[in-house]
């Protein structure tokens, strides 16, 4: 119930952002996951109704990764996609209208697909598990309705299963850059 929630909210939000939002955000980011999995990609967030502080923010991001490599003389390419919907409460700092500082907690879900090929095979697996993103930034103000933000969150993925290989549960970190649209 709760991953269809906030995946309702993103949509919702990403269509009539003038009505639902009072934020539009997409840029650029960058996941870090386990020892070796980086990934580049794209974040688009809104940010709902508020009051002076607290708002709403439902988010959609994707990362992408790709590895070669030789084992036992065999040339392996592994592909991995993450895409990602959250949602949750971000706190807002509006003291200094040029520089707005904000923390946030996003709860939702992270869908993982990985797949390997071989010069005589390839196979493909995906899964769906808890993500959660701990963190903040802050948005500077470059027009009258326009910004550019800076992000930097903890991440946690819970247990996911691929080809039948427990990978447990998994923490990293995701840097995020890119312009905010005000429509107030």
């Amino acid at each position: 119930m709760f991953k269809t929630f906030v995946l309702l909210s993103v949509i919702v939000a990403a269509l009539c952002p003038a009505a639902f939002g009072q934020e539009l955000y997409g840029g650029y980011q960058f996941e870090h996951f386990g020892e070796d999995v980086n990934g580049h990609g794209f974040n688009v967030a809104v940010n709902g109704p508020s009051d002076r502080w607290v708002t709403y923010a439902g988010e959609f991001g994707s990362s992408f990764d790709s590895e070669s490599f030789t084992e036992a003389g065999t040339q392996v390419s592994g592909n991995a996609r993450f895409l990602t919907f959250r949602g949750g409460p971000r706190f807002v700092s509006t003291a200094n209208p040029k520089l707005r500082p904000f923390v946030h907690a996003l709860f939702g879900f992270t869908n993982s697909r990985f797949s390997f090929t071989t010069p005589s095979t390839s196979v493909s697996d995906s899964a769906n598990g808890f993500s959660m993103a701990l963190g903040g930034g802050a948005d500077f103000k470059i027009a009258s309705k326009l910004a550019i933000r800076a992000q930097l969150d903890y991440m946690h993925m819970g247990n996911v299963t691929v080809l039948d290989t427990d990978l447990g549960s998994t923490n990293g970190y995701r840097f995020t850059t890119g312009l905010v649209y005000r429509f107030r």
